[in-house]
């Protein structure tokens, strides 16, 4: 009876190592499986280049820490800003059609 108590704690504490919540940062949510790349505002920190084109769907699913509704990438590695802060017509139709907007 003893051996068995000991193996099911064993196994509890195996499946929280396994699954532990993953952190991000703030205006960032963990998702493990996304399809799409995240969109991004500018192609650059220094906000000279816009990106033109929507995010590309992936051909796997990738985890990580993306961007909360309603805020998107700044530029790729950079933080999440309102999505309002680089907001355009163009990127206004973008952002209805994934539902940020």
């Amino acid at each position: 009876m003893m051996i068995v108590l000991v193996v099911c704690v064993y196994a509890i504490v195996a499946v929280q190592a396994i699954t532990l919540k993953k952190e991000c940062p703030e205006d960032e949510v963990h998702k493990s499986c996304a399809f799409y790349e995240e969109y991004c505002c500018w192609q650059e920190p220094d906000r000279q280049e816009r990106v033109r084109l929507p995010p590309k769907r992936l051909p796997h699913c990738r985890s990580g820490c993306y961007c909360k509704k309603g805020l998107v990438r700044e530029f790729i590695g950079g933080k999440c800003i309102p999505a309002v802060n680089c907001l355009n017509k163009r990127l206004r139709g973008v952002l209805i059609k994934m539902g940020l907007y």
